[in-house]
């Protein structure tokens, strides 16, 4: 499975930057996740935020394939920022190295939790804002609130230039709120669905 898609950063109707993203199972153990610049004379104005799941139901291949693509993602550009949740969220500011393979795997899963802290760093940026989510998707903790959770998100975006893409791995059930949340920035992000059955 492959999925495509830009992001675009427009700030006062100017292309700060595009980046093109692409999603690719390589194999039944490996998801790449390609970001990009569209154009190379267009200068990177912002770090790319991760939104990483590390709540129990990722653990094993699950876990494994997100790292491999936030590895990737920092091969190409350098530097991200990262937040991992589970049951809270927690902000591990901008990370250069491989980091990111010392996460730790348990609790249940809030997005709410997560959004919290994104809406938190988004508002503390004065660049546009390049979020990108992983996740099974399953809210085990709201999970009767997911829709005014991330309602919630939106309205607490507004008026902010943010771009909100998703990965979802494994996680067939969750689709409509994968896609939804792609929708919740400034413009429309992308949906990229990695699953071993495919």
């Amino acid at each position: 499975m492959v999925k495509t898609g830009w992001i675009t950063v427009d700030v006062n109707n100017t292309i700060m930057s595009t980046f093109n993203v692409e999603y690719k199972r390589i194999n039944n153990s490996t998801v790449k996740a390609t970001l990009s610049l569209a154009a190379e004379n267009k200068p990177i104005v912002t770090v790319p935020i991760i939104v990483l799941d590390v709540s129990g139901s990722m653990s094993g291949g699950r876990i494994k394939h997100c790292l491999n693509a936030v590895r990737h993602i920092l091969s190409k550009v350098g530097s991200v920022h990262l937040l991992t949740y589970g049951t809270n969220c927690q902000d591990h500011g901008i990370i250069t190295s491989d980091d990111a393979t010392k996460v730790s795997i348990d609790g249940m899963t809030s997005f709410r939790a997560a959004y919290e802290t994104l809406i938190t760093v988004v508002s503390k940026k004065r660049e546009p804002s390049q979020v990108i989510f992983m996740t099974d998707g399953e809210d085990t903790v709201r999970n009767k609130h997911v829709d005014l959770d991330r309602a919630w998100l939106k309205e607490n975006l507004n008026g902010k230039t943010c771009v909100i893409h998703t990965i979802g791995i494994e996680c067939e059930s969750h689709t409509q709120h994968m896609l939804d949340l792609s929708r919740c920035g400034s413009s429309e992000g992308t949906y990229g669905y990695f699953s071993s059955n495919v």
